[in-house]
């Protein structure tokens, strides 16, 4: 166990440090920044930031990870970079495959241009002449176009053609051109989806039933409403521990758009056939990647509780090779996270019950540490009266011993009668202020134990949260996965027929 936490805390302090260096780059450095020019007064820099930030950092065991930093900071700039730590410094080296095609072309040339079309990108709004239609002024087309003077006119519009299409990640129906001393970007995408839209809407423009949306409704109403629809519906017509991969993908959409339809009917807005048929349709766009979602939650679900019908269901998403009808090469599915992690039943069923293991434990750690926090209560209020009661057998006590000074020193039978019956007194109020001290320490000795194990409990359970988060990150990966593989069950590879 003390392994394990001693991975676990190793994994934390890795995230730490990486989260610390993207955080000081990006207060740092910005897209206009070439990563060649990281010098080694700004390795000193971070290195000493880091040092400064974790009492604990060694260099040598966080390396990789300040690295892996430096390269998705450049990499979200749109630099690919190598990196490597010589001589005490980072060495950066940015990929540049066009400046190895063209021979007059430098680097920074490069650097200039991707820094100009970023800054373009984080305007790109007061660029666009209409919907699908954006063009860039003549100043700012002319400076990109300058840093390339040494090329022909054909090889410059290639490369700003190029480098436009990845910084905007445009679409292949897109088209960079040039007008006179403009440079212009057709989105032909946009303008087909729109189309797209037009159609799969009943004609109604997709902006006027996100108006209809806003103005009538709101994400809470519907997240809530499918949620709890999808939830009855488990019990019923998609209880997927009954269900085939085939017969599934085959019924969830009309079933989709049976909840939706019910929902709006139930909120009782106003709409003619054609609005509400386009509105269901538009409505079930936008919300089926979280009901894909909320079904995927389901199906973990039934296997935290072992239920046998879905194993069948997610063993078949193993990328197994299928012929059908001897014409088409299939494939079946496969899950796969966005860190590229395979998942199968097996390593399904294994990141449930380290889920269900561990919120078991902390739960059991919160019980217990209520259990011991109200015994202590219990303690200190009888340590309270404890305390009151030998404050109040001293005070008696010394009354008494004032009393029996008090008392004439004549030898008479009443004075003495008198003085031992007081002194009788005071020996038994003694004794028991003895019997109260003795207790009262005691007491404090088990709430001191108690004080000390309810610490060791909150550090235990700091440690199993600590774990949790890393288990819930897996967890909700593979859902997201699950989420976007359920609805398929097979793709073509390769035509082998006619």
């Amino acid at each position: 166990m003390q392994e394990n936490a001693s991975n676990t805390n190793t994994m934390v302090d890795l995230m730490a440090h990486y989260d610390c260096t993207m955080r000081y780059l990006e207060s740092n450095f910005d897209h206009t920044f070439f990563a060649e020019h990281f010098s080694n007064e700004h390795t000193t820099s971070l290195l000493g930031h880091l040092q400064k930030t974790f009492e604990d950092f060694h260099l040598e065991s966080s390396l990789h990870i300040i690295i892996n930093a430096l390269n998705d900071f450049f990499n979200s700039h749109h630099q690919e970079t190598n990196i490597a730590f010589q001589d005490n410094h980072f060495a950066i080296n940015v990929k540049s495959p066009l400046s190895l095609l063209f021979e007059n072309i430098q680097k920074i040339d490069l650097h200039n241009i991707r820094s100009a079309i970023c800054s373009i990108a984080k305007e790109l709004d007061k660029y666009y002449h209409n919907h699908d239609l954006v063009i860039i002024d003549e100043e700012t087309s002319k400076k990109i176009i300058s840093f390339l003077g040494s090329l022909d006119t054909e090889n410059i519009k290639k490369i700003i053609t190029y480098k436009f299409f990845k910084i905007l990640n445009l679409k292949k129906e897109d088209k960079v051109f040039f007008i006179k001393s403009k440079i212009a970007i057709r989105l032909n995408s946009r303008t087909k989806e729109g189309e797209k839209n037009e159609k799969r809407f009943c004609g109604i423009p997709e902006n006027e039933l996100q108006d209809l949306e806003n103005s009538h409704f709101n994400r809470d109403f519907f997240e809530k409403g499918l949620n709890t629809a999808l939830k009855k519906s488990f019990k019923t017509e998609l209880d997927i521990s009954k269900f085939s991969n085939e017969k599934f993908c085959s019924t969830y959409i009309k079933i989709f758009q049976a909840i939706v339809s019910k929902l709006l009917i139930k909120a009782r807005r106003e709409m003619d056939g054609e609005v509400f048929v386009a509105f269901t349709n538009y409505v079930l766009r936008q919300y089926f990647d979280f009901m894909l979602e909320k079904i995927a939650e389901y199906i973990l679900e039934l296997v935290k509780k072992r239920v046998a019908g879905i194993i069948s269901f997610l063993t078949y998403y193993d990328g197994e090779i299928i012929f059908e009808n001897k014409l088409e090469i299939h494939k079946k599915p496969t899950i796969i996270d966005s860190n590229g992690t395979i998942w199968t039943y097996g390593t399904i069923f294994s990141c449930c019950a380290q889920l269900e293991r561990v919120e078991n434990q902390l739960w059991e750690n919160e019980h217990q540490k209520q259990e011991i926090e109200q015994k202590m209560e219990q303690l200190c209020e009888n340590i309270v009266k404890l305390k009151e009661e030998k404050g109040s057998a001293v005070e008696q006590i010394n009354a008494l011993d004032s009393q029996i000074k008090a008392l004439p020193s004549n030898d008479s039978k009443h004075q003495h009668s008198q003085k031992d019956m007081l002194i009788m007194k005071k020996n038994h109020l003694e004794k028991n202020e003895k019997n109260i001290e003795i207790a009262l320490s005691n007491k404090e000795r088990i709430l001191n134990n108690r004080t000390l194990f309810r610490n060791e409990l909150g550090n235990k359970t700091e440690e199993i949260k600590t774990e949790i988060a890393l288990i819930k990150q897996k967890y909700t990966l593979l859902k997201l996965a699950l989420a976007k593989v359920i609805n398929k069950t097979k793709v073509v590879t390769k035509k082998i027929g006619p």
